[in-house]
């Protein structure tokens, strides 16, 4: 089918969202779901709440949310491989319970797929400051980087290059074909935070051979930090900090053969994984602790 051809069909869209414990967030981000283009269905996969979630969706009547319950916590990984196998949309959109689409975010993604033959795609990234306004977060963020990422996944996608890049890999709220992620599946294996979950399948598909496109014409919005409680944000700092080391360990240790292939791993994982540890903690731990002592004795 040729790009004028696709154009002018309906291409159906399921949203997958995995929560847990955080209706709060979810009833503020919901609408800017529901609102999208081309949208079949929104599946909420509700990992064993313990809140009002399940109350609130028995007593919310919208023939487009299918509303699933886990029995008990099966994590985010399988929570959205539950959703992938409910979906019935010719396209997928994996979506977060405290964050929120700009109104067209689907429809551009569908439209730059198209016109860059693109397999997987997702758009900008904003994390929103408390009490920050969508503007001004914009215009913070409205900046043109050399690169979107390192080897290290640390990557810029809150950015605004200016045109759409070929990647591979994306955050987590990106749109792809029903048949690819079934084909390519998610990964259950991501424990306690689920770090890497997100990139897992994204890695494999590009390993196969599907193409993964960043554009920087549509925005999601991550409402601030400050608001993010619940999910995988209630961890203690060091045990959310051991699973980024266990997760990243099994992640490199299971791609290792295309991330050698790309340059990605220097010398094996657990070597690189240490060295990628090393760096976080300095950079997210010891360096603002140094800040903070240099303030202190001004």
């Amino acid at each position: 089918m040729d790009q004028l051809s696709r154009k002018n069909v309906i291409r159906t869209v399921s949203i997958i969202i995995p929560t847990h414990n955080r209706i709060d967030k979810l009833s503020i981000t919901l609408e800017s779901y529901l609102k999208q283009s081309n949208l079949l269905e929104v599946l909420i996969i509700d990992d064993a709440s313990t809140d009002n979630t399940e109350e609130y969706f028995s007593n919310l009547e919208n023939p487009k949310i299918q509303y699933i319950r886990n029995t008990k916590r099966l994590g985010a990984a399988l929570s959205k491989w539950i959703g992938v196998q409910k979906s019935q949309g010719e396209y997928i959109l994996f979506g977060e319970d405290d964050l929120y689409l700009s109104q067209n975010y689907i429809e551009t993604l569908l439209r730059e797929m198209t016109v860059e033959d693109a397999d997987l795609i997702g758009g900008r990234i904003i994390y929103l400051d408390n009490e920050e306004m969508e503007e001004d977060a914009i215009t913070r963020n409205n900046f043109n980087p050399k690169k979107l990422y390192d080897k290290y996944f640390n990557h810029k996608f809150n950015s605004k290059p200016l045109n759409n890049e070929e990647v591979i890999f994306l955050h987590g709220i990106y749109l792809v074909r029903n048949s690819i992620i079934k084909n390519v599946g998610i990964d259950a294996n991501y424990g306690g935070n689920g770090w890497r979950e997100e990139t897992d399948p994204q890695i494999t598909a590009k390993a196969q051979g599907y193409k993964i496109v960043f554009t920087p014409f549509t925005i999601c919005f991550h409402l601030p930090r400050g608001q993010n409680l619940g999910g995988q944000h209630t961890f203690n700092r060091w045990v959310y900090e051991y699973w980024v080391y266990k997760n990243n360990l099994y992640f490199l240790k299971k791609h290792f053969k295309y991330l050698k292939q790309i340059g990605f791993i220097r010398y094996n994982p657990t070597i690189d994984n240490i060295i990628y540890i090393s760096l976080r903690l300095y950079e997210n731990y010891i360096l603002k602790i140094a800040h903070k002592i240099k303030r202190l004795l001004k």
